[in-house]
């Protein structure tokens, strides 16, 4: 009886000891695991950071395109203006100068006769 006792004794601290063991697989597995996952995780966010970065660079480019485009816009604008203006004062030098030869015709034109 007593050797029983003792051969349970053993057969449960044998138990004990393959428990803890495999427990202690089982929390190193576990470990593992996690590491892993968190090995995962912070490629992840590195690649997020990557695109985010690519697209923060991008709204930026497609910012300076579109301001580039509205100087350009504004740039050619000014020129039309400056162009009509131009022409406008042509327009306006040429009448002068048409008047002023009719006026000279005309003042010419009878002194001629008289």
């Amino acid at each position: 009886a007593e050797s029983e006792k003792k051969a349970q004794g053993l057969a449960k601290k044998s138990l004990m000891h393959q428990r803890q063991a495999a427990a202690g697989h089982t929390k190193e597995a576990e470990t593992k695991r996690v590491e892993e996952q968190l090995a995962s995780v912070s490629l992840l966010h590195a690649q997020l950071q990557r695109v985010n970065s690519g697209l923060v660079n991008e709204a930026a480019a497609a910012k300076a395109e579109a301001t580039a485009a509205a100087a350009a816009k504004d740039a050619a604008e000014a020129e039309r203006e400056r162009e009509a203006s131009e022409s406008e004062k042509e327009s306006e030098s040429e009448k002068e100068s048409e008047e002023s030869e009719e006026s000279w015709a005309v003042g010419r034109t009878p002194a001629a006769k008289g």
